[in-house]
C-alpha cells in the first residue's frame, strides 16, 4: 500500500483551511482505501479554527514561538519540516510520496491517482495550481534538487525552487504554474482565468466575487483570495529583501516569473548559483546528491559537522558515529 505523507500549511484561513481539509477526506486520497495517508496541518501561529470532525484525523502543529503579525509566517522552513519527517531518510524513506499544500487549495476527487499515475511515468516532483499550490515529491526529487533555501522565507522561494527542479531533474518534473508564467514539461490541463463565478460556492468570503481570477487543472481548485487573504498580503513583510536576494543568487537579469521558451530550455540549464548554500539539516541533506562534488545550484560550504554528514559519519538520528 503507497504511504502518502501529506502537510498543509494554514496561515490566518480557519474557513479556507476546512475547506482545503474536507476536500481531502472527500478524495481517493481517503475513499479508496488505496493509500496509507497521514495529514498534518502546520499552523503558523494565527487564528484557528478546526471542525471536531477533522480533530481526531489530522495532527496539528501549532508555530507559537514564531511572531503571529507576519504574513504566512515562515514558509520555507514549514516545507523543509514536512519534507524531513515525511521523508526521514532519503536513502530508505518512510514514505513513498510527500504532498505540501497551501491552505487555500480544493483538491480534485481523484487527485491522487492522476498523480499517482504521473509519478509512475516517471515525474519526480510536481507542481500544480497558482505557485506552489500543490507540490507533490518522490524521494528521488529531494535527493536531486535538495530542501528549500530557507533565506526566502516567503516569497520567491518557489521560482528559486523551480529553477533548481528544472536544472536537476529536466524531464522529470513537471511545472504548471500558468498563473506566473513558469510552465515546464506540463502534465496537467490548468488554466488561469477571469471569472464570473468568483468560487463563493465554495468559499462565500471571496473578495470582488464578481470579477475575480482564479487557477484550476485537473487536480486542485484555487479560488480567488478572500478579503483576509487581500489584507494579509498587504502587510508581508520581507519581499524586498528577497528581491536582492534573487537578484543577488541568480543574476541581476534572471526573472522570477514570465519565463518564455528560449529561458526554459537555453538558460536555465546553464545557470549557477552565484552564492553558497549551507546545509541545515546534515542528518537529512547528506543524503543530496553532489552536494559538495560540483552541484552548481546545491553547492554547499561547510565545516567539520556538516562534512561529517555528508560522508556517512552521522547515523540516522543525526548524531556523530
Amino acid at each position: 500500500m503507497r504511504k502518502v505523507w501529506i502537510s498543509v500549511i494554514t496561515y490566518n484561513n480557519p474557513h479556507i483551511l476546512n475547506g482545503c481539509i474536507q476536500s481531502l477526506f472527500n478524495s481517493d486520497l481517503v475513499t479508496s482505501g488505496k493509500y496509507s495517508w497521514y495529514i498534518e496541518i502546520i499552523n503558523n501561529h494565527s487564528n484557528f479554527y478546526l471542525k471536531p470532525e477533522f480533530a481526531s484525523k489530522v495532527t496539528v502543529h501549532h508555530q507559537t514561538l514564531r511572531p503571529d503579525w507576519d504574513y504566512v509566517g515562515y514558509f520555507t522552513r514549514d516545507c523543509n519540516s514536512a519534507l524531513v519527517r515525511g521523508f526521514k531518510n532519503l536513502n530508505k524513506p518512510v514514505n513513498d510520496q510527500v504532498i505540501i499544500l497551501q491552505d487555500d487549495v480544493i483538491v480534485k476527487p481523484d487527485f491522487m491517482e492522476k498523480l499517482v499515475q504521473r509519478h509512475s511515468s516517471g515525474i519526480d516532483f510536481i507542481m500544480s495550481g497558482i505557485g506552489d499550490a500543490l507540490n507533490s515529491f518522490l524521494p528521488n526529487a529531494v535527493k536531486k534538487i535538495g530542501l528549500y533555501d530557507e533565506r526566502f522565507h516567503t516569497g520567491f522561494h518557489e521560482g528559486d525552487y523551480i529553477l533548481r527542479a528544472i536544472h536537476s531533474l529536466g524531464s522529470r518534473c513537471s511545472i504548471g504554474d500558468i498563473a506566473h508564467g513558469r510552465v515546464w514539461n506540463k502534465t496537467d490541463n490548468g488554466s488561469f482565468y477571469t471569472s464570473n463565478n468568483g468560487g463563493d460556492d465554495i468559499f462565500p468570503n471571496a473578495a470582488n466575487p464578481s470579477n475575480t481570477m482564479r487557477a484550476e487543472s485537473d487536480l486542485v481548485f484555487c479560488p480567488p483570495f478572500t478579503q483576509e487573504q487581500m489584507n494579509n498580503v498587504g502587510k508581508r513583510h520581507g519581499v524586498v529583501n528577497h528581491h536582492y536576494l534573487w537578484k543577488l543568487k541568480w543574476g541581476e537579469h534572471t526573472p522570477f516569473y514570465n519565463w518564455d521558451a528560449n529561458f526554459m530550455e537555453n538558460i536555465i540549464p546553464t545557470l549557477k548559483s552565484n552564492i553558497p548554500s549551507f546545509m541545515v539539516y546534515p542528518y537529512f541533506e547528506r543524503h543530496v546528491e553532489n552536494m559538495f562534488d560540483g552541484n552548481p545550484i546545491y553547492r554547499c560550504d561547510c565545516g567539520r559537522c556538516l562534512r561529517a554528514g555528508h560522508m556517512g559519519l552521522l547515523n540516522d538520528d543525526g548524531v556523530m558515529d
